[in-house]
């Protein structure tokens, strides 16, 4: 909280300096994103019909300010003296002005003024110690499982993935059990970057340090990165919307969308409680594929493609390196539904894989997937399920098991030409070629 006087003798006449002054006060308060109060004697008869200060003190409004005293005697000698100036948008609860001559001369003002706070983001989340892992136990631990006994490998499909969730579930228990943890984060501002991020993590990471050794030289070298992290937080942010401003100043539209933004009145619809709940989502999303099913029920299939020389009845047997190519290429993302990664399990994996393959079966429990929905466009309304897309978070294995056979799919169509020639994506050389 900040405070700034703006002083004036009552027993001289008001001067030009005075509304100059005031003016450019005002002028500068009207940016802030919190809320201002002006408040105390202005030595003006707010209430007298004429008064040609009285007038200028009352235009406000251009500076989005509003004067909130009611009009009554202030002052033992008549008029309205003492005044509370605050933004248009301000709501003051219970505001009483006591007679005067009760303490002073003058009358005891009181008010509330509520103060809006953005609720924190709050996540419930189960997970893994792995990063204290003892690996070598770990490993041993594997090499005694069933794993790596060959006398015990399942024979279908369903029974290597059930087998593989079981056993690995079980040693995940033991050696990195799951722990329900709570993460507050705050929403990230517009401007912050991978520098600002660096600077955030090289202060945790110091700040932890002067927590644990209490030295005054660790203080010290926290305090000195804090300083420093909050000029370079000072300066993104000035750049960043001096750019925005400059930039928008041809579009008047997407001038006051920044303004708005940068005034944090946009931010009055972006509550997590206006978010949809996740019954409207499953509706919302059920009903856009029935739609398309209707849309597209009944349609004609007009496909001219060259005679058939050869069928794809069935796929190939992959060997470990070919496994080994798809794991590598994943990115390094994990699912809830995956007991833990399983890139250190090639045999096995190479068993598993193929035997999906060969039997032509992926099970049910490789179809689920965890369903996060994210807004299509940033600034958009997220009270709005339309404004939203599915994004699905499946098991590693089940995205192995599918680059495998889009590779030997792709392969039988490139050989026979069955692709489009004129089609760019998704393509061999070309612009958006997919990792398979």
């Amino acid at each position: 909280m900040a405070s700034t006087w703006l002083y004036r003798p009552g027993l001289s006449a008001v001067t030009e300096a005075f509304f100059a002054e005031l003016s450019s006060y005002l002028d500068v308060f009207a940016l802030y994103k919190c809320p201002i109060v002006v408040a105390g004697d202005y030595n003006i008869r707010a209430k007298r019909v004429g008064d040609a200060d009285a007038t200028r003190l009352q235009d406000l409004s251009s500076f989005d300010c509003i004067q909130q005293v009611p009009l009554t005697p202030t002052h033992c000698g008549g008029g309205t003296l003492d005044l509370v100036v605050t933004k248009s948008d301000q709501v003051l609860e219970e505001m009483t002005v006591y007679p005067p001559s009760i303490i002073s001369d003058y009358s005891v003002i009181s008010w509330r003024c509520p103060l809006p706070t953005q609720p924190r983001i709050v996540m419930n989340r189960e997970v893994r110690g792995w990063t204290k892992l003892d690996h070598d136990s770990f490993r041993s631990a594997l090499l005694e499982s069933e794993f790596c006994s060959s006398e015990q490998r399942p024979v279908t499909a369903d029974e290597y993935f059930d087998f593989c969730h079981r056993v690995l579930t079980r040693l995940a228990d033991q050696y990195a059990p799951v722990k329900r943890v709570t993460l507050r984060r705050q929403r990230l501002a517009l401007w912050m970057d991978e520098e600002c991020r660096r600077l955030r993590r090289k202060s945790r990471m110091l700040e932890r340090r002067y927590r644990r050794s209490n030295s005054i030289d660790d203080r010290f070298m926290w305090v000195q990165q804090e300083r420093e992290r909050h000029k370079v937080y000072l300066r993104k942010e000035k750049d960043y919307w001096s750019t925005r401003v400059c930039g928008d100043a041809k579009h008047p539209r997407q001038l006051w969308r920044s303004l708005n933004t940068l005034m944090g009145a946009s931010e009055k619809n972006t509550l997590l409680k206006n978010c949809p709940s996740a019954q409207q989502f499953a509706d919302f999303f059920d009903a856009k594929v029935a739609a398309v099913r209707r849309a597209t029920s009944g349609g004609d299939m007009s496909a001219e493609l060259p005679p058939a020389t050869e069928a794809f009845d069935h796929f190939q047997r992959c060997n470990v390196s070919d496994v080994q190519s798809a794991i590598m290429i994943a990115p390094s993302k994990s699912c809830t539904l995956d007991p833990l990664p399983t890139d250190i399990l090639l045999p096995f994996v190479t068993d598993l894989c193929n035997a999906s393959l060969l039997q032509g079966y992926l099970p049910l429990s490789q179809r689920h997937a965890i369903i996060r929905p994210r807004l299509k466009k940033a600034g958009s309304d997220p009270s709005l399920v339309q404004n939203y897309r599915p994004v699905s978070n499946l098991t590693f294995m089940s995205k192995i098991v599918e680059r495998l056979v889009c590779h030997q799919l792709v392969a039988f169509f490139e050989r026979l030409r069955l692709l489009p020639s004129l089609q760019s994506a998704y393509g061999s050389k070309h612009s958006r070629r997919q990792p398979y």
